[in-house]
């Protein structure tokens, strides 16, 4: 049930960033800063986000995080 937890809020947090987070100012200027392949992409973002959660939990569930954002955001 855990698992399910972080997956969710991982995927709120990806939409947070690519959908909501260009809204705000602060943030606005961050996301021109950062204007790289791994944090303007949407599912290179998911995917290192899906590796580094697996990674450090030593749980392979959290790779399913860039496929089911593909699927919910298509």
């Amino acid at each position: 049930m855990f698992e399910v937890k972080i997956i969710i809020v991982s995927l709120l947090v990806l939409d947070f960033w690519f959908n909501e987070a260009k809204e705000i100012t602060l943030l606005r200027n961050l996301l021109i800063k950062i204007n790289r392949k791994p944090f303007n992409c949407t599912y290179c973002l998911s995917f290192w986000i899906g590796i580094i959660i697996s990674v450090i939990s030593l749980n392979p569930v959290y790779l399913l995080i860039p496929l089911v954002f593909k699927v919910l955001n298509k």
